[in-house]
């Protein structure tokens, strides 16, 4: 499933091994992982995972998975937290229970503190999970000031998996903002996009450097235009993405009209053009200070606990 992505074929062999023992619950919450990772088809994840938990309440992943889908799909994070403590308790050292725990804390309730110990508990138990990595490096960035350490947690993130759209897309900010890098944040985000075309914070992040660095503010509409879908009533997602590729748009076509209509002296282009590149970064910031929670529902697919798998 994972490496040739034949999902249908997947499917196929879940509900065979399912006919062949219908209480074989490592084979139920198997499929029930798949229905939310592929389909995200939660309401029938639950379901899967309910039934799991009837014949082994004490399933520790099947626990776990069941609080990522309350946080995805619940208003109520005291609800998933409570199913990540009970993993917790069943297996003290289920290191996805942690990295999630500490997504939720971090975009969710805004306990840093709290958030920071679960990532690094769950980095400690298991030094390569990619997904963990990156959100530490995230919280270290955002909200620690603490630039070494998160390029330290990106690079890491990107040794275990080279092709982690997050990680790649957080190490690019980091180059933009910190490093001034703007062709090596440029090469990250050409690099997230292509693994992940429809992120996004990614499209939006690299639509803003474009204008911002390159000028091209051809380029930067084309892939803003490019990323907006069809909207669907029963995927709120895809509304959420497209009002922030829309807002998105608007920054840089308000750039491009104040550039085109006015004659300035070169001094006052100079001014003109810095004071922009400070706009831009504002609207950057208020962007990425909402990215995590749609970052959660982007990654909800891939992040989900698969320790223990055959």
């Amino acid at each position: 499933q994972e490496i040739t992505k034949d999902y249908s074929g997947a499917e196929r062999m879940m509900l065979r091994a399912i006919r062949i023992n219908p209480v074989h619950t490592d084979s139920l919450s198997h499929y029930g992982t798949f229905l939310g990772k592929v389909h995200q088809n939660y309401a029938a994840s639950n379901v899967i995972y309910d039934r799991v938990l009837s014949i082994d309440p004490l399933h520790v992943n099947t626990i776990c998975n069941k609080g990522l889908v309350t946080q995805v799909t619940s208003r109520n994070p005291d609800e998933a937290e409570a199913f990540y403590m009970r993993a917790l308790a069943a297996d003290p050292a289920h290191s996805p229970t942690y990295g999630f725990l500490g997504l939720l804390l971090h975009s969710t309730k805004k306990n840093f503190t709290a958030a920071q110990e679960a990532y690094e508990t769950s980095i400690r138990l298991l030094p390569s999970d990619a997904t963990v990595l990156s959100n530490y490096g995230h919280l270290l960035f955002e909200h620690r000031n603490n630039h070494s350490g998160a390029e330290s947690a990106y690079r890491d993130s990107l040794r275990a998996d080279p092709l982690h759209p997050p990680a790649l897309t957080n190490y690019g900010i980091l180059l933009e903002d910190v490093h001034q890098d703007y062709r090596g944040a440029l090469r990250m985000y050409k690099r997230a996009l292509e693994v992940e075309p429809t992120n996004p914070a990614t499209r939006c992040q690299y639509a803003l450097l474009l204008t911002n660095f390159e000028h091209d503010f051809d380029q930067a509409e084309s892939l803003l235009m490019a990323g907006i879908v069809e909207e669907e009533d029963d995927n709120p997602t895809s509304k959420i993405c497209n009002g922030e590729l829309r807002h998105c748009l608007l920054a840089i076509k308000d750039t491009r009209k104040t550039i085109t209509t006015q004659k300035l002296t070169p001094i006052q282009e100079a001014a003109r053009k810095e004071l922009e590149r400070r706009r831009l970064n504002k609207v950057a910031a208020s962007r990425r200070a909402r990215r995590l929670q749609c970052l959660s529902e982007s990654q909800s697919p891939r992040a989900y606990s698969d320790a223990g798998l055959a």
